[in-house]
């Protein structure tokens, strides 16, 4: 019996081992992460070149809790994988969801966010946002995310699909009439759009869109394929953010809710 205590006892220090490891510890003394900086409000650059955003002080939190150093990475969303795979960047922290498409090139961690999806169109516009409704007209996604996947696949033989790098310009184009409607997540256009002057005159159309084949499982952390040390790693500081609170802390910050 005292045998069997002792090894329980061994089998719980070494867990709280595991579960407190700092990244220095696991060989991760500095992440380079990867992050779209056109895609407020979950990453975008200051005037003074500085990362905000949820997602950026999320990935703040997670390297605190790690000990490690961290380093921001301004790249592109369509190439933000590359990046990884090119090892310019160790992890992408940049509303990426979770697709069976890239789990083919990378790995991720939990999930830490999920996502709604709606149009968005101007009011009182009477738009029919099915495929037939929005034949010929112009629709808005960004570029190489799940919204430009599911329009092309659901839209792209009847709508006029344009692809866009920074999802300010996605709005700015909605308000001036140059899109017709936009395809995008409900919390960036609720609080970076339709709550500002710019969209006073738009409005969410239609319900809300969902579909695993599309849009994936919710918001993952990637890391290069077989990068179990890091990818546990962050996991365990996304649990640890949650417990302590930090994590609600940033969502309420940018987002009132959740």
């Amino acid at each position: 019996m005292m045998r069997f205590a002792c090894s329980i006892a061994l089998a719980f220090l070494l867990l709280g081992r595991l579960t407190s490891a700092s990244g220095q510890e696991l060989g991760l003394a500095e992440l380079r992460i990867g992050m779209d900086p056109g895609n407020p409000p979950y990453t975008y650059v200051d005037e003074d070149g500085t990362f905000s955003g949820s997602d950026a002080e999320i990935a703040t939190a997670l390297c605190t809790e790690l000990r490690a150093r961290c380093k921001l990475v301004p790249v592109p969303f369509a190439q933000l994988i590359a990046a990884l795979q090119e090892r310019s960047i160790d992890a992408i922290v940049s509303d990426m969801s979770v697709t069976r498409e890239r789990e083919q090139l990378v790995d991720f961690t939990d999930i830490y966010r999920n996502v709604a999806n709606r149009f968005v169109a101007r009011r009182h516009a009477g738009l029919d946002i099915s495929p037939e409704g929005l034949a010929g007209k112009q629709l808005g996604v960004k570029r190489s995310t799940v919204h430009d996947r599911y329009a092309t696949d659901q839209y792209g033989a009847t709508a006029i699909i344009r692809r866009y790098s920074n999802v300010a310009e996605l709005f700015v184009d909605l308000a001036l009439g140059r899109n017709d409607a936009i395809l995008v997540e409900v919390d960036p256009a609720r609080v970076g759009f339709l709550q500002t002057p710019l969209g006073a005159d738009c409005e969410f159309v239609g319900p809300e869109i969902s579909g695993e084949r599309w849009f994936g499982t919710g918001i993952g952390i990637a890391v290069r394929k077989g990068d179990n040390a890091r990818r546990e790693a962050l996991n365990h500081a996304l649990a640890a953010i949650r417990a302590d609170g930090s994590y609600q802390r940033i969502i309420t910050r940018y987002f009132n809710s959740e």
